[in-house]
């Protein structure tokens, strides 16, 4: 059954090409010989495939990639108000990891659906028989014959700094302007124990002695 958005009229069948196939034998009596075979090619398959079914994948791994995009840009906020502790740092290094291999999975998508398209061109091109057998099918994608419509091609992700390392800049769904974070958001540091803190608070309690002495009330 035809994909959503693909059109085929009623009565028409999916012509199958036969192709010669040739491949090194693997076994060691044989090798360095080329047997012959077929290889069943349905070139309606591969055109919907790549101008329909695997762009149709790549979308929808890049909104997931783009929602994950925004969630770990909001957690490495948090964590840089928190002072960045090690359970959201890692955290953040494992969404990052996730992130670049769905943006490399968009891209790797593309790839496969321009080099499907690639080869079943190149049979119609080269073969009489693949170019009988596409006259035969009736197939359109969105008003324009499956062999000629374009190769969708989806945006890649942008790319991610390390959501890990300390800090976080700002996200790209904040505005520009008049926002706290514009410059981003630097990691809090961690709290000062009273004992460390002990020496600058006496000078603290001296220098406010010494700019307002105490003067005692006349009686």
């Amino acid at each position: 059954m035809p994909a959503a958005g693909v059109s085929v009229q009623s009565g028409q069948g999916r012509p199958v090409r036969r192709a010669e196939h040739s491949a090194r034998c693997p076994t060691s009596e044989q090798e360095g010989a080329s047997v012959a075979g077929e290889i069943d090619l349905d070139l309606e398959f591969m055109f919907v495939a790549a101008k329909k079914h695997i762009p149709d994948k790549a979308d929808h791994l890049a909104e997931v990639a783009q929602r994950l995009y925004h969630h770990l840009q909001e957690l490495n906020v948090q964590s840089a108000r928190a002072g960045d502790p090690a359970v959201l740092t890692n955290l953040l290094k494992v969404g990052g990891a996730t992130y670049d291999a769905l943006r490399i999975g968009v891209v790797s998508l593309n790839n496969a659906a321009a080099a499907l398209n690639a080869t079943a061109k190149d049979f119609v091109n080269t073969d009489q028989d693949a170019r009988d057998d596409l006259a035969k099918i009736d197939v359109t994608l969105n008003g324009v014959s499956v062999a000629d419509a374009p190769v969708p091609s989806t945006p890649a992700p942008p790319e991610l700094d390390d959501p890990s390392a300390p800090g976080a800049p700002r996200p790209d769904d904040e505005p520009m302007t008049g926002h706290p974070s514009q410059g981003g958001t630097p990691s809090t540091p961690d709290p000062v124990t009273p004992a460390e803190d002990a020496q600058a608070r006496d000078d603290q309690q001296e220098q406010s002695e010494q700019q307002h002495p105490y003067v005692p009330e006349e009686g």
